[in-house]
């Protein structure tokens, strides 16, 4: 057999609602047997429907040792809906006595269910988890909200270094959530390769942090002229004068032909004589220079000067436009690289005209310059990578939607591929615990269809058994021996409820006195603890609350009522039945004590007793537990309230204290002390005189006559003190105050109870 659960209510705490202030009023350690008791509109009614419909108290709460059950309440609104609205009392399904082996197959379905229902709690505490656990559910909710920490973490250094590689994650850098679900998707999707970090940030710059604009190319100087020059022929000729002149043979011979040249320029200034040696000069000496350096030898010389004036204008030229594009810069071209390629060339240069000049000045020397070409191709060369880069550029500018777009994607993948090791654990992790759930899901689904099986089995095999007619049978059975012959139940015309009917069959319901129709109800849900409204669920776990059931009755059907609410706590304490717990609540003394007589209990029942009562002060309600049972009789409950108005002034009732003296007075002196208390006010002096003479004129008013009114006024804080004062000495001067003592619970041989204090 499964193990029996405990299924009742542990504890209750009922705030701000009907006479509960917004103060906690928390009811706790409820046992199996729960007696409440308190004066009419103490409260009792808003607990009964506190638990009957929790839901309906949102600022109050209910908890419970097991799952929640259901509750079986009885007080005024079952009245109303069972017998003063309902047109017909719903019928009450039990168990007929039929063959016992379908009782069995009834009683092996439950367990059964109860398996399977035990089965489910532990799927879903599994699933969801519990004090004890946090469930597969929670435990995959928290591995996501870990690596949504841990994968943000490349996003957060990104932005710490100020890299331009954010721009590109623009949409989910502001959601964790956003981010991660974007990092797998790419992650699951096929990816390109990845771009360096370096490439990335350059391009992210380009198209994120600068601003994009066309660029022109930069054109490449013409050196093909200056390079032209390093080829011409008269670079490598012996420029000298003609052979077949007398003077030639003297200056082939010495090798003197570029210092003849440039002494002849002195011999127009020398009047006839040798500009070197200053002796006379042949006659005919100008004739043989002038035929000696003939037109060939001038032509050959103004080549030489010319490629001289040539070569240095196009070097001037080509050079500037270089240091030109040096002053404008560009991004994209190495400046530093070009300016020291320029400062070569020129350094060249400058010796070629170096060796130029002297081709002028020794025409007869032959001179190789050195060639610029390679020079003039590293510097077009480097002009060209920048050209490219920058038609590059003007492409992306062009395109710079569609090239954001596409470098977005390369640095979301430059992100998925830094991370990819946290993003490989969080999908494997994952994987892992969603086959969990998903097998315990799975699980859950077919003890689920299973319970529903067994349930709809139990349903059919309990409705095979159930009737309403052994309830009806009952009640009547007991009004009649309860001497109730006036009317009694009868089907009802849909042979699933009940009506109430005379001897004469007419209908009894509208002509029930109030006694009768709250007996009557009582009854009905008496027999409904032990059955149904509905062909199953009758042996459902249940709290039972009972809420002042006797109210109209007489003492005999008093007594019935309290001893089979009595009949119930064996059943309850030992879990023989399906009630598991009781609350009682009542205002009335007698029913009170009948009910909560231990007399005759074992002590395994009386352990399961406990205790509270129920005041109304000011308007507000308190709920007071206490370890023994607090109320002895009608007479001790109300030196209870004089105790109170005298320990705590502050919460006396000061409407009905008066009353309560006066009661006092009347029981004691009239009916056991047998004291005359005409000739007491003598004794008393001043002020005091009229407040005694009040007290025992109140005692002089009737014993058993009804108080008006005016016996309730209300009186104040000073007042109270003085009929207090009063009302003890009144006990002083009739030899009477061990009495007082006693009640008052000073006395020295008096034990006080001792109480748990407000719940």
């Amino acid at each position: 057999m499964a193990e029996r659960k405990l299924y009742m209510i542990k504890e209750f705490n009922i705030v701000n609602t009907a006479t509960y202030d917004d103060t906690a009023h928390k009811v706790e350690k409820l046992k199996k047997i729960n007696f409440f008791f308190g004066s009419n509109g103490s409260g009792k009614t808003t607990i009964s429907r506190f638990l009957c419909n929790p839901e309906n108290y949102p600022q109050s709460s209910i908890s419970w040792t097991n799952n929640p059950t259901s509750r079986c309440v009885y007080n005024s609104d079952f009245i109303e809906q069972n017998f003063v609205a309902a047109e017909q009392m719903p019928g009450i399904f039990t168990l007929g006595a039929q063959e016992a082996d379908t009782i069995k197959k009834i009683n092996d379905t439950k367990e059964a269910l109860d398996i399977a229902e035990k089965k489910l709690v532990s799927i879903n505490r599994e699933l969801n988890g519990d004090d004890n656990s946090i469930g597969k559910r929670k435990e995959l909710s928290d591995l996501l909200h870990q690596y949504q920490t841990n994968l943000w973490k490349v996003k957060q250094e990104l932005d710490q270094c100020n890299s331009p590689l954010v721009y590109g994650l623009e949409g989910f850098r502001g959601s964790k959530e956003k981010y991660m679900t974007n990092l797998l998707s790419i992650y699951q999707s096929s990816r390109k390769p990845v771009l360096t970090k370096e490439g990335l940030e350059s391009k992210a710059k380009q198209a994120y942090t600068q601003e994009a604009e066309m660029l022109e190319e930069i054109e490449v100087a013409n050196s093909t002229k200056l390079l032209s020059y390093e080829t011409e022929a008269i670079l490598q000729k012996k420029v000298i004068g003609k052979d077949d002149v007398d003077i030639a043979s003297l200056i082939k011979k010495l090798n003197n032909s570029d210092w003849v040249t440039q002494g002849v320029t002195y011999i127009e200034h020398s009047e006839g004589k040798c500009p070197f040696c200053q002796r006379d000069l042949p006659q005919d000496f100008s004739e043989q220079i002038t035929e000696y350096f003939d037109d060939t030898y001038k032509t050959d010389m103004q080549m030489i000067k010319n490629l001289l004036a040539g070569y240095k204008n196009e070097s001037r030229i080509y050079l500037s436009y270089y240091h030109e594009i040096q002053k404008k810069g560009c991004s994209y071209l190495d400046i530093a690289r070009l300016k020291s390629l320029v400062s070569l060339l020129e350094k060249t240069i400058n010796e070629n005209i170096y060796l130029l000049e002297n081709k002028v000045s020794y025409s007869s020397n032959p001179i190789v310059l050195t060639s610029l070409k390679s020079l003039i191709t590293e510097i077009e060369a480097l002009i060209g990578e920048a050209n490219s880069a920058i038609r590059k550029n003007n492409d992306f500018v062009k395109n710079l939607s569609d090239e954001k777009k596409k470098l977005s994607e390369d640095i979301w993948n430059y992100t998925v591929n830094v991370s990819k090791s946290d993003i490989e654990d969080y999908l494997s992790r994952k994987a892992s615990i969603e086959n969990e759930i998903q097998a315990l899901e799975t699980d859950k689904i077919n003890t689920q269809k299973e319970a529903a099986e067994l349930r709809s089995k139990l349903s059919s095999l309990e409705s095979e058994l159930t009737s309403v007619k052994p309830t009806l049978t009952g009640i009547n059975a007991l009004l009649s021996s309860f001497g109730f012959t006036g009317f009694k139940l009868d089907l009802a015309d849909d042979n699933h409820s009940y009506k109430i009917i005379r001897d004469n069959g007419k209908e009894a319901k509208k002509t029930l006195s109030e006694g009768e129709k709250n007996f009557v109800t009582f009854l009905y849900f008496f027999y409904l603890l032990r059955g149904s409204q509905s062909e199953t669920g009758f042996n459902d776990e249940k709290v039972v609350v009972i809420d002042d059931p006797v109210s109209s009755l007489d003492n005999d059907i008093l007594f019935i009522v309290s001893s089979l609410v009595r009949d119930m706590f064996e059943s309850i304490v030992k879990d023989t039945g399906s009630i598991k717990q009781i609350i009682i609540l009542s205002h009335n003394i007698y029913f009170y004590k009948e009910v909560s007589l231990t007399l005759g209990l074992n002590r395994t029942m009386t352990n399961q007793f406990a205790y509270w009562t129920i005041r109304k002060s000011n308007g507000k309600s308190t709920i007071v537990n206490h370890l023994h049972n607090p109320v002895k009789s009608t007479y001790e409950m109300l030196w209870d309230d004089v105790r109170q108005a005298k320990n705590n002034p502050i919460t006396a009732n000061t409407i009905t204290i008066q009353n309560t003296l006066r009661r006092i007075l009347e029981h004691y002196f009239k009916l056991l002390g047998g004291v005359a208390l005409k000739d007491i006010p003598k004794q008393f002096v001043g002020e005091d005189i009229p407040v005694c003479r009040a007290l025992i004129s109140w005692t002089n008013s009737g014993s058993h006559s009804e108080f008006d009114d005016y016996h309730y006024s209300e009186i104040d804080s000073d007042s109270l003190e003085r009929y207090l004062n009063v009302f003890q000495r009144i006990f002083e001067q009739s030899n009477s105050i061990e009495h007082y003592n006693m009640m008052m619970k000073i006395s020295d041989n008096f034990e006080e109870e001792n109480d748990n204090g407000q719940a």
